[in-house]
């Protein structure tokens, strides 16, 4: 049997091999054997993005809510120290929304956008570019539903 750090290594040979159902198991694998919160987190995302890739939007959601999900779950001290990748995250979920439920797409949008703003009046030089990512993404589901004001 592999261990962790062997696993992940294997994934990411596998993803820069572009061999991604390959590389997703050895990910699953690997969520097997930690429960070291910011390792999930990672694994999470990283799956979301590779069933991204292959258009397996189901599965991509289904892997950065089980990311949110633990943001939502770890200690608040934690919490503050990864709360820029959460704020990714939402925007991933939005993102994908907008092809399915756009009332959805705008409220994953509104969380980013609260959680860049409060960073940005911190280090305004960091994630302005962020925050305007997400304030153009929040507009484009706006736009798609056709409510302008």
């Amino acid at each position: 049997m592999n261990t962790f750090k062997e696993l992940i290594s294997s994934a990411n040979i596998l993803v820069n091999d572009k061999e991604y159902d390959k590389a997703v198991e050895q990910y699953k694998q690997a969520l097997t054997l930690t429960d070291v919160s910011e390792q999930n987190i990672d694994i999470y995302n990283t799956l979301g993005r590779l069933f991204l890739s292959q258009n397996k939007i189901e599965e991509a959601i289904k892997s950065f809510e089980s990311s949110l999900e633990i943001h939502n779950n770890i200690p608040e001290q934690k919490a503050k120290q990864l709360i820029v990748n959460k704020a990714t995250i939402l925007n991933n979920i939005g993102i994908i929304r907008l092809k399915t439920n756009l009332d959805q797409a705008i409220k994953y949008h509104k969380e980013a956008l609260e959680i860049f703003s409060n960073i940005t009046e911190h280090t305004p030089d960091v994630y302005t570019i962020h925050l305007a990512n997400t304030h153009y993404s929040l507009g484009d589901a706006y736009y798609l539903k056709k409510d302008f004001y």
